[in-house]
């Protein structure tokens, strides 16, 4: 009889921890993960890290200034960052140098937030692979859609929606 009931304690105690553990959320770049936290430098010198925005949705969008697609939907970023309230535009230059990344911003009159990733290293973090890319976070900082490709307005707005939810 008490083999039985330590057997069930033990039992119990293992389907708690199992339980609790499936309560967590996985850290990783797909969709239901926590996004990783990060730290990269900002245009005006300034160490920005991801988390510095909990309780914000995110659009964390990974580009370059010599990338087409990038270049196309990055008018809907600054309309989206300009109507702002709910949540945030944080983009992410991927491998280029501050000079010529300000003075693409300058010429476009863009003034979101943009983060240098002038190694790459968080780039390789989330896996792109191909620019642009587009994460939505909720304001958990938990992935809840991630575009690869150029998005349109609707497409930015629509996904943004469903971040803010």
């Amino acid at each position: 009889m008490v083999y039985l009931q330590k057997k069930l304690i033990f039992t119990l105690v293992l389907l708690a921890i199992f339980s609790l553990g499936a309560l967590a959320v996985r850290v990783g770049v797909a969709v239901g993960d926590s996004a990783p936290d990060f730290k990269l430098t900002d245009l005006d010198g300034k160490e920005v890290s991801l988390r510095d925005f909990r309780g914000k949705a995110v659009v964390l969008n990974f580009w370059a200034t010599w990338c087409p697609p990038c270049r196309a939907e990055l008018p809907d970023f600054q309309k989206e960052h300009e109507k702002a309230r709910d949540f945030v535009i944080l983009t992410v230059n991927q491998q280029e140098d501050k000079k010529t990344v300000q003075s693409f911003l300058d010429k476009g009159k863009y003034t979101f937030p943009v983060l240098l990733d002038t190694k790459g290293k968080v780039g390789s973090l989330y896996k792109v692979r191909g620019i642009p890319t587009t994460y939505f976070l909720d304001k958990k900082g938990v992935i809840v859609d991630l575009t690869v490709g150029a998005l349109t307005g609707s497409q930015l707005r629509q996904k943004i929606q469903k971040a803010i939810k």
